[in-house]
């Protein structure tokens, strides 16, 4: 893995002190197979090697360094403490050279504690993975199919039957006002009379016209 020069994610180094190697084995391979060129002294390193010397020439030549974070990162018996104070030394160079991934809660040095973090403390593998993989890509500008979710009233927007201008109407609008009797449309304007003219009244055969029955009541219509 650390042999392939380049890469479209970039070369990394994995920084890690002795019993957080499976971690290390964990996110190397994740960032390897995420697009990333990454070396790491279990897989890269033949024996006889010089671990200082290695250890140098990794720093130089990678993009940036991957510390796997935790309380054994800060045991002066381990080489994790010189591998991290001699990228903070870099890091003051080159922004964003170091990557602290947190693997457990743990106090870091000043200095490692003004940059910002990976945190992998307390999830599970996917949601690890994910953090992992984001941290080191970095951040993205939502694409043409991303949908962002409106932090504020949803509306909706309505036209009128004249093809005017569109209106914006609130979702939580309630119905429309009834148009009908009881509505508050103003006074009428006109007044439409109908006229029965020759209405009857009782039965068929015996039936009375209205004006007559109203008149021997001494009503009149």
């Amino acid at each position: 893995m650390g042999g392939v020069a380049g890469g479209p994610g970039g070369r990394l180094f994995i920084s890690v002190a002795g019993p957080d190697r499976p971690w290390a084995r964990w996110v190397a391979d994740r960032l390897g197979r995420s697009g990333f060129v990454v070396e790491y002294d279990e897989w890269d390193w033949p024996a006889g090697s010089s671990f200082i010397g290695r250890m140098d020439a990794a720093l130089a030549t990678a993009d940036r360094m991957v510390a796997i974070v935790s309380p054994h990162y800060f045991d002066p018996a381990t080489y994790g403490r010189a591998e991290h104070e001699a990228a903070l030394t870099r890091a003051q160079q080159r922004d964003g050279f170091l990557v602290p991934v947190l693997v457990a809660a743990c106090e870091p040095s000043p200095l490692l504690a003004r940059l910002s973090h990976v945190d992998l403390v307390g999830c599970d593998e996917r949601e690890a993975e994910r953090r992992l993989v984001t941290g080191l890509h970095g951040p993205r500008r939502p694409g043409a199919t991303d949908q962002i979710p409106c932090p504020g009233p949803v509306s909706v927007t309505i036209t009128t039957s004249g093809g005017g201008v569109p209106s914006p109407k609130p979702a939580t609008a309630g119905p429309p006002p009834f148009p009908g009797r009881g509505s508050d449309a103003g006074p009428r304007e006109a007044v439409t009379v109908l006229h029965l003219p020759g209405l009857r009244v009782g039965r068929e055969d015996s039936a009375v016209d209205v004006e007559e029955l109203l008149g021997s009541w001494g009503l009149s219509r």
